[in-house]
């Protein structure tokens, strides 16, 4: 895919006009839905809701995908440089 990394750091990750909050993006996540500053890690997840037998089975489902989510936001890893975004 091409990427206009000009646009991603002037209409941010969510706008409709330039807000210029993304402007350390140098990047994105390998399928580009989301930017990403050097050596932040992608945090996004995928689910299914076809795959649950009730809304109870996936609700608990996006509990654990937004745990997941957090986990690697938050979380440390062995590179420094990640560690600091």
């Amino acid at each position: 895919g091409i990427a206009w990394l000009q646009n991603m750091q002037a209409y941010g990750r969510m706008c409709e006009s330039p807000n210029y909050k993304d402007t350390r993006a140098r990047g994105g996540n390998p399928c580009l839905e989301q930017t990403l500053e050097p050596y932040e890690l992608c945090c996004l997840v995928e689910t299914f809701p076809h795959n649950h037998a009730s809304l109870d089975d996936y609700l608990r489902t996006l509990k654990y995908a937004f745990l997941y989510a957090k986990t690697v936001t938050l979380g440390s890893t062995q590179w420094p440089e990640a560690n600091r975004v």
